[in-house]
């Protein structure tokens, strides 16, 4: 999309101005997509510089041309056991690091130092210098923000958004969370969920620190509740240390919707979720990729949790290890998990395959019995409808890149030395 384009565009302009770095664009032109150790010195400056899908599609590009490929194996957690690579996650007790608790299951990665508190998650508050050099319009939308850090106001926050003043507005509402003077956190929420419906997505990531960092002196319990919900949503697991901090609020709106935050990262049912449960979970989790997140989902006893991974897989991305975790849930005996795998098989294959609320055992067999033979014969190269549909969709420009497919394919799938490019 041209939107799109122009998003990346500016962010990679702004992100140059600000650092006085190369962008991504300097540093794919300097590259040598035909060498893998070029392209792993790409990857390797996009982890850092925070280019996160463009990092996995690099890494895509180094195993087609060279599967076997060691610091990028390695740098996907891969080892060679002297006859194949395999996941560290996967090698035989006894080789390696030993994990610190035996009880957990064996796909669980190491963790990478100790998890960060909430203080210590390294967040980028850059913001670019104001363009309005005369002053007229900086004046009126600091009184706007004036008048919006009242929670009482919150509802004239689209005043930012008019086209003509928001490049001024959302710079001076980044000044402001930053230098401590605004602290209505549902204005930024609000701001990136409009930025998102637009279609600029970077933009909105580029808000979710400074939604934290308002979050840190917000008093107000609905500003916070709305947060607390939605924060979740943009993906970032950095934020997760924040709310773990507010599972203690005294407001049980905000406990709440802290907890259904917390569960979608964790893929657990909300009353699952503590203090203890999520600082657990977090000291084991913050270095893992989504992959292993999910894959522990797919393979637990209760099929709520599984539908809860097959959802997060299916936003966006595809892993073959979907399709038989539906098949199981079809034929076991929780109304609420087989009419939710039917709602998934839609969005998936384009049919609900005939299943109904009354359906019988047998007949659920007899379903699962028909998804499996033609699972079968599409495995390997089917594409999911949805992923079809948003390729479509983006006609006008290049379609989204699958950022974690080939991850995912491997990482959830039996590993046994068999490398996916995805």
């Amino acid at each position: 999309m041209k939107i799109r384009l122009v998003a990346i565009a500016g962010l990679l302009a702004l992100c140059s101005a600000i650092q006085g770095a190369e962008t991504y664009d300097d540093k794919l032109a300097a590259t040598d997509r035909k060498d893998p150790n070029s392209l792993f010195e790409l990857v390797v400056w996009c982890q850092e510089n925070n280019y996160r899908s463009s990092a996995q599609k690099h890494i895509r590009e180094i195993l087609a041309i060279d599967p076997n490929h060691a610091p990028t194996q390695e740098l996907r957690g891969f080892v060679w056991n002297g006859k194949r690579w395999i996941h560290k996650s996967r090698m035989p007790k006894g080789s390696g690091k030993k994990s610190t608790d035996d009880s957990k299951s064996s796909s669980a990665p190491v963790p990478a130092g100790p998890a960060p508190k909430a203080s210590e998650v390294k967040w980028d508050l850059s913001y670019p210098a104001n363009p309005d050099t005369e002053g007229g319009m900086t004046n009126f939308l600091k009184s706007e923000l004036r008048h919006l850090n009242n929670p009482r106001n919150t509802g004239s926050w689209a005043t930012l958004m008019v086209e003509q003043q928001r490049e001024v507005a959302l710079i001076l509402l980044k000044e402001s969370i930053v230098n401590g003077s605004f602290t209505n956190v549902a204005v930024p929420v609000k701001v990136a969920e409009k930025l998102i419906e637009e279609g600029r997505r970077n933009e909105a990531d580029e808000l979710v620190p400074f939604m934290v960092k308002a979050s840190e002196k917000a008093t107000d319990v609905e500003s916070l509740a709305e947060f607390a919900y939605k924060v979740g949503t943009f993906g970032d697991k950095r934020v997760f240390p924040r709310l773990i901090e507010l599972l203690s609020h005294a407001d049980d709106n905000v406990q709440f919707n802290t907890k259904y935050s917390l569960a979608q990262f964790m893929v657990r049912p909300i009353d699952d979720i503590t203090i203890e449960s999520a600082t657990a979970w977090w000291a084991r989790f913050h270095s893992a990729p989504d992959a292993v997140i999910f894959a522990e989902g797919l393979k637990d006893k209760d099929p709520m949790v599984r539908i809860k991974a097959i959802s997060a897989i299916t936003r966006s991305d595809w892993s073959d290890a979907v399709m038989p975790a539906l098949i199981e849930i079809i034929q076991e005996n929780n109304k609420i998990a087989y009419m939710e795998a039917s709602r998934l098989l839609k969005r998936i294959t384009g049919s609900d395959w005939d299943i109904t609320m009354t359906a019988t055992p047998d007949q659920r067999k007899a379903i699962a019995a028909r998804l499996e033979e033609w699972w079968g014969e599409n495995k390997g190269r089917f594409r999911p409808v949805y992923i079809r549909n948003e390729t479509a969709n983006e006609a006008s420009g290049p379609a989204r890149p699958q950022d974690r497919v080939g991850e995912w394919i491997v990482q959830l799938g039996d590993v046994d030395g068999a490398v996916s490019s995805g």
